[in-house]
């Protein structure tokens, strides 16, 4: 019996600390669709470890139980393990923006095993079939239990499989660290569940699945600290920071510089179209960039500076590296622009760029050359006009 009390606590205190971290959430001001699923998530986590600490209760004897309710908890139970299952599948896909995803179309679709599963058991349970749950022996069946553990593992191996291919993708390879670690989080859950079907009575589960969502948690407050919510690129201390850590370790045969790119024409473009087209125009960059490191398999540091700028760590053998570098994002973004904006208008940037070396103070220094660069290309293109 104390072993079952265990088990009630361990659940107990995993919905408590979960409810914690609910309740923080649901008190942010911002909440991307991605996060809304998180919470969602959380929900299901905390309602299943309730069910799980009362199943402990009734197998313990501590409480009174029928062979109704005893019937009626194990069906709430595997529809929650389900519906958990695909929660997980639907969070890593949408961290991934994934466009089955997108739609309610494709998330309903996605939902359907395990619509299908507790409909069967629900069934089942209604007009007492006893080809999942036996009320009179109060013992759920083989084929109970196998869909209780198949239906969620499915949904979470597909989640991590799905992460782990796009991260070999070459649209996806400035981004490949975090499809890989989406795709991790999956696996854990995996392996606590697997340890839970090993040793029923031990609460293995809870404990995983509570860790698992406090490091998705920390994860995502990670982002929203580092990255700037448009265009999700690193922000302006993210970008001190690398430039901090990267410089101490330069290799002899490589240099590192501060590209500055700066929108031409942006203030018009929001006056002239509204704010949601200048927030296009922002992405449009964005995206502009992303796609050159891919195309040139190439680990520069990225990060929105702040308005329309864009700043770029580039690891380059010499100085003479950067004009090709910057018409080619110039390039880029021209065929982006031109197939997304339909030809409304033009677009392009000025840019300008400084070398960071190891010396006292050379962050500062490096953005404020850099930013003169930048002035001086702008004056330049003006007298060309």
């Amino acid at each position: 019996m104390n072993l079952y009390y265990f088990y009630f606590e361990s659940n107990i205190a995993s919905a408590l600390l979960l409810a914690v971290i609910l309740y923080k959430d649901l008190t942010e001001m911002y909440h991307p669709k991605r996060q809304v699923v998180f919470d969602i998530v959380l929900v299901m986590h905390i309602l299943y470890f309730m069910l799980d600490s009362l199943w402990a209760l009734l197998c313990g004897r501590v409480i009174g139980s029928t062979p109704l309710s005893f019937s009626l908890l194990n069906v709430c139970i595997y529809i929650l393990a389900a519906f958990t299952g695909y929660g997980w599948y639907l969070y890593s896909e949408i961290s991934q923006n994934a466009t089955r995803t997108r739609t309610l179309k494709g998330m309903i679709w996605a939902a359907v095993p395990a619509f299908i599963t507790s409909l069967l058991i629900l069934t089942d349970f209604v007009f007492d079939l006893g080809l999942w749950i036996d009320r009179r022996s109060m013992q759920y069946g083989q084929s109970f239990f196998m869909a209780l553990v198949a239906v969620p593992f499915a949904y979470v191996m597909l989640a991590s499989c799905r992460a782990f291919f796009r991260s070999f993708k070459k649209k996806n390879y400035a981004n490949r660290h975090g499809y890989i670690v989406t795709g991790m989080y999956p696996l854990a859950i995996v392996f606590f569940a697997l340890c839970q079907v090993t040793w029923l009575n031990v609460p293995i589960l809870c404990f995983g699945c509570t860790l698992t969502m406090l490091y998705v948690y920390i994860s995502s407050l990670s982002n929203l600290v580092t990255r700037d919510p448009l265009t999700l690129l690193n922000n302006r201390m993210e970008l001190k920071r690398f430039m901090v850590n990267t410089y101490q370790t330069l290799q002899y045969d490589s240099r590192l510089y501060l590209v500055i790119f700066d929108l031409d024409g942006f203030r018009r473009i929001n006056r002239v179209y509204g704010r949601a087209e200048g927030d296009a125009v922002l992405l449009r960059m964005s995206e502009a960039l992303k796609e050159f490191c891919r195309e040139c398999r190439s680990r520069h540091f990225l990060a929105r500076y702040g308005g329309d700028e864009f700043c770029m760590v580039a690891k380059v053998s010499s100085e003479a590296e950067l004009p090709d570098l910057c018409e080619s994002v110039r390039t880029v973004l021209v065929r982006k622009n031109r197939l997304e904006s339909g030809g409304k208008y033009a677009l392009d940037f000025c840019s300008g760029y400084s070398e960071l070396t190891g010396q006292v103070g050379s962050i500062d220094r490096c953005f404020a050359d850099a930013f003169t660069a930048l002035e001086a290309h702008k004056k330049e293109k003006s007298l060309l006009l």
